[in-house]
């Protein structure tokens, strides 16, 4: 029997639209440190934003029919994680399986990092 391959991990961030760079780095810095402390628990972590490129419809549209799971790094539950992200999840041609954790600011264990 095969194994299952795990999820792709997709970090979701705000973005910026007039300074790309700068939004860019923090979450492609913060998918490799989870990719080296994880490095099991994901077939692949994936960057992806509601406010620039690589968009979040995008990269869901990539991975096809791929198990998901969307980690939305920001400080708190709001507007982008209770409408913007699943409007843009809706907007995909994603059909594979897809889980939405939290916010990645509501973690219990956040201030102990």
């Amino acid at each position: 029997m095969p194994v299952p391959r795990p999820p792709v991990l997709v970090l979701v961030a705000h973005g910026s639209p007039s300074a790309p760079d700068g939004a860019r780095q923090p979450i492609e810095h913060l998918a490799a440190a989870i990719g080296q402390a994880m490095p099991d628990s994901w077939s692949r972590i994936c960057v992806a934003f509601l406010k620039q490129t690589p968009d979040l419809t995008g990269v869901l549209d990539d991975l096809a029919n791929q198990a998901v799971v969307l980690l939305p790094v920001f400080a708190g539950e709001g507007f982008f994680t209770r409408r913007a992200l699943p409007e843009a999840v809706a907007a995909s041609r994603h059909h594979g399986p897809l889980r939405v954790t939290a916010a990645l600011g509501t973690h219990p264990r956040l201030g102990e990092v």
